[in-house]
């Protein structure tokens, strides 16, 4: 008698352990846009940090036309703030004089 003609196909039962440990395939696109839609908050954060800072060395050295491009990319980081809750950069861009 074949030692292994009572037991479930292993390559089937390892796929089925995977199905039940990850989810159905909604579950798995569900988790894959909240990774990507992370990544992309991510990024923006730091974007809103980096314009916040361009604009502080733009004001330094007050160069010609410096001042309405620190103003754009400040309008810009503290909208992103706002939209992501960065509530100690929204601080920062709206406390300057």
């Amino acid at each position: 008698m074949d030692a292994h003609a009572n037991r479930p196909d292993t390559a089937a039962a390892v796929r089925l352990t995977v199905r039940q440990r990850a989810g159905t395939d909604e579950d798995r696109v569900i988790f894959a846009e909240q990774d990507r839609n992370l990544a992309a908050q991510w990024a923006l954060a730091w974007l809103a940090h980096t314009q916040y800072q361009y604009t502080t060395m733009l004001l330094a050295r007050d160069q010609p036309g410096a001042g309405e491009k620190a103003g754009e990319l400040l309008k810009s980081a503290l909208l992103t703030a706002r939209e992501l809750g960065m509530r100690a950069l929204e601080e920062r861009i709206t406390s300057r004089p």
